[in-house]
């Protein structure tokens, strides 16, 4: 019974320093009530503050609205796919192609390049299957900053023709690796 009540006196002292605290927090510094914050200044501290937080959001939604969204990849056709087990294999007759084609069932890194031919941004290129079932596909999805001009898709042995910056749609630019078949 003693340790419950030395707990309980313990606490009441924590109450009563933590109290203390917040008493001399919101207490200006001589006590006096002539030196109470008046309403001009209270006005003006939290205009400053509304005005850094506007700041800070504009600066937020112009870096936001300075990227684009880069999607792409390559879908193959049913007849030159293996669909099995939710998995995909390219059957491509031709062996050159085959073998160019075979190696994104690794899901590589895409490399995305502007106009200056910069890296800008990167994406895993991911081996799926078509929406219907029965063909291989091998997407991609990335952000870059906007303003690169053009932009191409590199990845393996595949790189895109440029696409205009110009093109892109509600801030969504489509690069085909297919066009590089």
């Amino acid at each position: 019974m003693w340790q419950t009540q030395a707990m309980k006196g313990l606490k009441l002292t924590q109450v009563a320093v933590a109290a203390a605290l917040l008493v001399a927090a919101c207490s200006s510094g001589t006590g006096t009530a002539s030196e109470a914050p008046t309403e001009e200044d209270t006005a003006s501290e939290y205009e400053g503050l509304v005005d850094a937080l506007a700041e800070e959001q504009a600066s937020a939604r112009e870096a936001f609205e300075a990227t684009l969204t880069v999607t792409g990849g390559l879908v193959l056709t049913p007849d030159v796919s293996l669909v099995t087990d939710g998995k995909c294999l390219p059957l491509i007759p031709d062996q050159a192609t085959h073998d160019r084609v075979f190696p994104l069932t690794d899901e590589p890194q895409v490399k995305i390049l502007d106009a200056s031919g910069a890296i800008v941004g990167t994406a895993t290129l991911e081996a799926t299957v078509s929406a219907a079932g029965d063909a291989c596909a091998f997407l991609f999805e990335t952000t870059v900053p906007s303003g690169g001009g053009f932009y191409t898709a590199t990845v393996e042995s595949f790189t895109s023709d440029a696409v205009a910056e110009s093109e892109a749609v509600g801030g969504e630019l489509t690069i085909d690796l297919a066009s590089d078949l």
